[in-house]
């Protein structure tokens, strides 16, 4: 049986740690895995036929390598959420027949300004055996991507996520241990840091990620902190 630290991020391919953890040891892993497309990119028409997903490339990871993890994180986490590409939203479902899914709604598009004519969306798939008890109030949430001047904290991470989207998801599910297994800029840590009371363990292949997931993971405990002093305010 694996047995790891608690709020630490270790640097080192996830998947033969998700295989060694017992079932239903998490309550909860939530991931932004990596489906940045390389030459054959997505569910693609390719003379009138659709591309082979088998043959779709993955930045380097193949569709069976992400049916290996996903494999395993149902198996290790009584709740599954993660991201699938909106361009191949549709074979995915069929492949992993998601039992719900919430969606991430940019209001601004990928664009730097605070509005814009043209949106979009990223949609989270959430897998699970038995129903949950406690779940989200809505299934949409809606950010604006702070990007170019409107991102005030820099990442060395390019796709780092800055938003409570996460956060509203561990809280709505009520998750206390919560697993990602790809780890990025440390988002996923940050938020279970500012909730206080959410154990978390992160995997992230590229250890250049580090100073990010340390610095978030500071961001989350001066958070937590600051929400604390003003409950004590208050009461």
């Amino acid at each position: 049986m694996e047995t790891r630290e608690w709020n630490k991020c270790y640097y080192e391919d996830c998947l033969p740690a998700l295989k060694a953890f017992p079932n239903g040891y998490f309550d909860m892993l939530i991931t932004d895995p990596p489906w940045k497309t390389g030459k054959k990119s997505g569910w693609r028409e390719k003379k009138g036929k659709p591309i082979n997903m088998k043959d779709i490339d993955y930045m380097n990871y193949p569709v069976e390598w992400h049916l290996q993890w996903i494999t395993e994180a149902r198996r290790i986490a009584k709740i599954v959420i993660f991201c699938v590409p909106l361009k191949d939203e549709n074979e995915w479902t069929k492949m992993v027949d998601p039992k719900g899914k919430f969606i991430l709604y940019f209001k601004n598009g990928f664009r730097p300004t605070k509005i814009s004519l043209r949106n979009s969306y990223s949609p989270y798939f959430t897998c699970f055996d038995k129903p949950p008890k406690i779940k989200p109030l809505y299934n949409i949430f809606g950010i604006v991507i702070k990007a170019g001047f409107l991102n005030k904290t820099k990442y060395k991470n390019p796709s780092a996520k800055s938003s409570s989207f996460f956060k509203y998801l561990i809280k709505g599910f009520n998750a206390k241990t919560v697993i990602d297994p790809f780890m990025g800029s440390g988002y996923t840590a940050e938020q279970c840091e500012e909730l206080g009371n959410v154990k978390w363990i992160g995997f992230e292949i590229d250890d250049k990620n580090k100073p990010d997931v340390e610095k978030r993971v500071a961001i989350g405990k001066r958070a937590f902190l600051k929400t604390k002093d003003k409950q004590k305010v208050l009461f």
